[in-house]
């Protein structure tokens, strides 16, 4: 008899509550133990507390994959089978998947759903990768065989191809956007065009797994072959470099440098060289909130852990469901 497994699949800061805390929203998707992450999407709100309940927002029998919150507060997700959900204010034509439900868990945020257009060499409809924008009307979903996809507030169009398969998105502004992903695959678009970027010498064979941008526009890239790299105006700079670390993902915390590196746990950058913050678990991810880090264990599926260095006691936890 197969087993139903639930697995948060990704965890994104909300809009800050009334009372100065935050809030954060969970990915949850459903499925059958042997057949892969192919299941049906929930997302959940909770209070952000270490200790606390999970209040729907959407149920789907869709295939969601990524999760966005735009400065707004919208909640943007897509799916594997290339439908696009939304609380935003938008208008956009109906999915056209037939026997797509779905139910929002708040009738004052309703979803509304579109899906992508066919892929325009294949033939059929992408199938969703990760998902990123600037506001609600610029957003950028990435699809399997590196393509991209752009809603400009009006209409989704596919505007681009990267040389493989894209990881993630990050950039300042609707006019200094980059994409990253396997075989040091890195694109920026500058508000007018895509533009492959030259691969920085010394990373040709590796697998670029995430990226954030600094406060003063530089922009951070780790690799899954244990390089952390940084672009600026004057070019490309390998910061550190250790090929027993396994980079899957990068965000920072004021001015500090954290990475995700599976087996190692936690990996933090400073004074020109990796050290291990936290080896407790095995991070897949990691994503900034507000003062402090969600990271995503893979060794279990309904729990993330929460980073906050202003809890002297207890600055990592563990928050189950």
């Amino acid at each position: 008899m197969s087993v139903r497994i639930s697995e948060i699949v990704s965890v994104v800061p909300a809009p800050a509550l009334r009372d100065g805390t935050q809030g954060v929203y969970l990915l949850f998707v459903d499925y059958e133990d042997g057949r892969g992450v192919s299941g049906f999407g929930q997302i959940y709100h909770t209070d952000g507390a270490r200790q606390t309940a999970l209040e729907g927002v959407l149920s789907t029998n869709d295939s969601l994959r990524s999760m966005w919150c735009s400065p707004s507060g919208a909640l943007w997700t897509a799916s594997e089978a290339g439908n696009v959900y939304t609380t935003a204010n938008v208008e956009w034509a109906k999915a056209t998947q037939t026997d797509l439900d779905f139910d929002s868990g708040d009738a004052d945020a309703p979803w509304t759903v579109t899906t992508l257009p066919d892929l325009r060499d294949e033939g059929h409809a992408p199938t969703v990768g990760p998902l990123w924008g600037t506001s609600d009307a610029d957003v950028f979903v990435g699809a399997v065989g590196g393509h991209v996809y752009h809603w400009n507030g009006k209409v989704w169009r596919q505007v681009y191809t990267a040389r493989r398969e894209i990881s993630a998105f990050a950039g300042t502004g609707p006019n200094d956007v980059y994409a990253v992903g396997e075989g040091a695959t890195l694109s920026h678009f500058d508000g007018h065009a895509w533009r492959a970027i030259a691969r920085l010498k010394g990373t040709r064979g590796d697998d670029f797994t995430g990226c954030c941008t600094t406060s003063d526009g530089r922009l951070l890239v780790c690799t899954q072959q244990g390089r952390l790299l940084r672009r600026s105006t004057k070019g490309w700079k390998i910061l550190a470099a250790n090929e027993e670390y396994s980079f899957e993902g990068v965000a920072l915390l004021g001015d500090r440098v954290f990475l995700a590196a599976n087996e190692a746990g936690v990996v933090e950058f400073r004074d020109r060289s990796f050290t291990v913050a936290r080896s407790t678990f095995a991070p897949s991810s990691v994503m900034p909130g507000e003062a402090k880090l969600y990271f995503l264990d893979v060794a279990s599926e309904r729990s993330y852990i929460e980073y906050d260095p202003s809890n002297s006691e207890a600055p990592y936890a563990r928050v189950r469901f």
